[in-house]
């Protein structure tokens, strides 16, 4: 198990990270010997000194990696994104590579001895005198006199008077390695799929109504119609992919949708156009097809083959995130309120008992037990979950001003993650064990830790253990009047 916000030194060998988004993540001395990262979301991570013999990194994006001094023997590449990528120092022994973007950085210390495949140059050179860019035939030679065998495939130019889009190529590849119709994976990912198609809806709705536009096409229509419409993508990209859609996915509001996304990573590169601070609305439909293929649209429903979603309007999709509704919830909250901690002091002790109870429930079911009572469901669930900057920056500052204890600073934390978890997968429960603990905050504030017992206001709840909560009974009901109710006993 991974503690902390970092994997540096840790033992990962063999580790499961397919699909991981692990952007900026700090590798440096781990052991992923063996490990799964095909499709990994590694950019801007540090992999200096890390060992990935023998891993697999097919369809993986590595852009502007520090990989310097790091172990890739046996490694499989296939397919990857190396971009700005640093391999100084690193060996890559007996490795496999095979069409990789692979314009990285290397020098004299690079180990190429049995490297074998294709790849789209050119690479950097690091010299004592300088830097020089190897392609084609020099690179292949240069490859050949350190014991490797590789092909150095000349890149496709972009037509003439267009400029080239990384993005809309990147994303195309991405749709392409869909398997449209793979409804065995679609029926078991299916609660994780609709909750990918539903937040697509709320984002898209929320880009619709910043335009202000009335849109006939709702609800998988093309966004940057609404934003820059003079962008288009590279016909190098749009050719073949209008084939590919034509060819292999054949469902109108996929191949529709999936057009939209190309075009919508096209803008992000070539439009200079001012835009809102808003989401990027494909990606979680993006995920969705990664799960099981398309959808389809049956008059006001959208068909995920086993559910069935509402299309609704875009004005009753539109609301702000999950991570945002909480934290306004959390900064609402009177955390110093004395007189509201004693008017409440009944319902808080019996809300603060039903969060230990489910998070308890939670926690035996999941053979987890510390670090009790701020046990973090997401680490477990999927560690590679992370709150984007804008949030992170926000809770830091919650927590900071209102002066918060460190145990409840982690468990307004661990709300937090949990929120972003369920923007993009079904979490299995039946109960959220969290929202006993929101109400709890909004009807007193904090609380404080002495030895076993959380202190709130005159009286105290035994903190005991997990195993001990999960199995007292539930409070009943969570609504005000009861809550009330309960103040007045």
């Amino acid at each position: 198990m991974v503690e902390g916000n970092g994997y540096r030194g840790a033992d990962l060998r063999g580790a499961d990270f397919y699909r991981a988004y692990l952007e900026g993540e700090d590798f440096s001395g781990a052991d992923l010997t063996g490990a799964c990262l095909v499709k990994a979301e590694l950019d801007e991570a540090v992999l200096r000194g890390a060992r990935l013999d023998g891993a697999e990194l097919t369809a993986a994006s590595l852009y502007a990696v520090d990989a310097s001094g790091a172990s890739f023997r046996g490694a499989l590449i296939l397919g990857a994104g190396l971009l700005e990528t640093d391999l100084r120092g690193a060996d890559l022994s007996g490795a496999v590579l095979h069409e990789n973007s692979f314009k990285v950085l290397v020098d004299g210390a690079t180990v190429l001895d049995g490297l074998t495949g294709t790849v789209f140059g050119p690479v950097t050179l690091v010299r004592e005198d300088g830097q020089v860019e190897l392609g084609g035939a020099e690179l292949e030679r240069w490859i050949a006199a350190r014991g490797g065998r590789v092909q150095v495939i000349p890149p496709k130019r972009p037509m003439a008077g267009r400029p080239a889009s990384v993005a809309a190529a990147a994303m195309a590849a991405r749709l392409r390695a869909v398997d449209w119709r793979d409804q065995r994976r679609a029926v078991a990912e299916a609660e994780t799929r609709a909750v990918l198609v539903k937040e697509y809806l709320r984002r898209a709705a929320l880009w619709v109504e910043w335009s202000g536009v009335a849109v006939g096409d709702w609800p998988f229509l093309d966004l940057v119609e609404l934003v820059d419409p003079t962008v288009e993508v590279p016909e190098e990209v749009r050719v073949p992919f209008e084939e590919y859609l034509s060819d292999t996915v054949g469902l109108p509001s996929a191949c529709a949708v999936s057009r939209a996304a190309v075009r919508w990573a096209a803008m992000t590169e070539l439009s200079a156009v001012p835009r809102p601070p808003l989401e990027d609305p494909y990606e979680p439909l993006v995920r969705c097809f990664e799960l099981g293929g398309g959808l389809a649209t049956e008059g006001h429903w959208i068909d995920l083959w086993t559910v069935m979603i509402p299309r609704r309007r875009p004005a009753d999709w539109a609301a702000p995130d999950p991570v945002t509704r909480l934290l306004d919830r959390l900064a609402a909250v009177r955390w110093h309120d004395e007189d509201l901690r004693v008017r409440h002091e009944g319902s808080r002790a019996g809300l603060f008992a039903e969060y230990l109870r489910r998070m308890g429930s939670w926690a035996v079911a999941n053979g987890v037990g510390r670090p009790w009572p701020a046990v973090d469901p997401v680490q477990h669930l999927d560690p590679a979950v992370r709150l984007d900057a804008a949030h992170e920056a926000r809770l830091a500052e919650l927590t900071e001003d209102r002066a918060l204890g460190p145990l409840v600073a982690r468990l307004c934390r661990n709300a937090a993650r949990w929120a972003e978890l369920g923007r993009w997968r079904a979490v299995g429960v039946a109960e959220d064990p969290f929202e006993p603990l929101l109400l709890f905050f909004e009807r007193g504030g904090q609380f404080f830790r002495e030895g076993g017992i959380a202190l709130i206001g005159n009286g105290g709840v035994p903190i005991r253990t997990a195993a001990e909560w999960a199995g007292q009974p539930p409070i009943g009901s969570l609504a005000s009047a009861d809550l009330d109710a309960m103040d007045r006993c």
